[in-house]
């Protein structure tokens, strides 16, 4: 208690020391708090200048077009825009380039797009042979069609009917020796190779084939009169390659004749 010092004096009450408020003071038994900066959210910014935005999500495929490759197309007797041509020679080979078959890309690029039939082969060796890209034999093939009900059983005979007419002549000759290729010789028979067996008949002019591995064409024009010119490589099964030099008249959408020099 402070002592009265009588009237006329003031009690000095000099302050002492103050005690510091603690804040945030750590009690045995309670976690430590510590201050932590606010979290900014990282937005994306914009793509560079010279990022696809859809990269990642497109096919690989080969460079432009071959020079020449649109003119080949078209001289086949296929009719379309040069610039669908060009494109789309540069997906069948990037396609290839990645595993699918040819009969992949015939049943979802070149028929979606309007290719006939009868052109495919003819597309196909021709994109192959430009681009310098094979198609695998073996690979990603077309998803099978479902199943037809079942037909009668009957028996037809060794010639297959003739299937559409083609207008151009170099498309004939390319399409018949696709087809002897693919030993398809009843849709051959039909496109001319009735007029080209001597009179041996079918079984003969099949038996002929027999020695052939396959044949790619490696040339081939038409003169001012229509004749169709070809430059062919026969590959044999024993290995070795025969070459030849021939021409064709072609009427109607079939052969009719057709002259052919062995070159070695």
């Amino acid at each position: 208690m402070a002592a009265d010092l009588g009237p006329g004096h003031r009690l000095d009450r000099r302050p002492g020391p103050r005690r510091r408020r603690r804040r945030g003071r750590h009690r045995p038994g309670q976690p430590a708090h510590r201050h932590q900066p606010a979290r900014r959210e990282q937005r994306p910014g914009p793509p560079a200048a010279d990022q696809d935005p859809g990269e990642g999500t497109r096919a690989p495929g080969p460079g432009p077009a071959p020079a020449g490759y649109v003119q080949h197309i078209l001289a086949a007797g296929i009719t379309a825009p040069a610039a669908w041509i060009g494109q789309t020679g540069q997906q069948l080979a990037g396609y290839w380039q990645r595993g699918y078959t040819a009969a992949w890309t015939d049943a979802n690029v070149l028929t979606p797009g309007g290719i006939y039939a009868y052109h495919l082969a003819a597309f196909d060796q021709i994109t192959a042979r430009d681009f310098g890209v094979t198609p695998p034999a073996q690979g990603i093939q077309p998803a099978p069609a479902a199943p037809a009900a079942p037909a009668p059983v009957q028996q037809a005979p060794a010639p297959a009917p003739a299937g559409p007419q083609l207008t151009n002549g170099v498309a004939v000759v390319l399409q018949f020796y696709q087809d002897l290729t693919n030993r398809d010789y009843q849709a051959a028979w039909a496109l001319g190779g009735s007029n080209l067996n001597g009179g041996a008949g079918y079984s003969a002019w099949v038996a002929g084939y027999a020695t052939t591995a396959s044949i790619d064409v490696t040339g081939y024009g038409t003169w001012s009169d229509g004749t169709v010119w070809t430059h062919l490589s026969a590959a044999q099964t024993n290995g070795t390659v025969k070459t030849y030099d021939g021409t064709y008249t072609v009427a109607g959408g079939v052969i009719v004749s057709a002259h052919m020099t062995q070159t070695s």
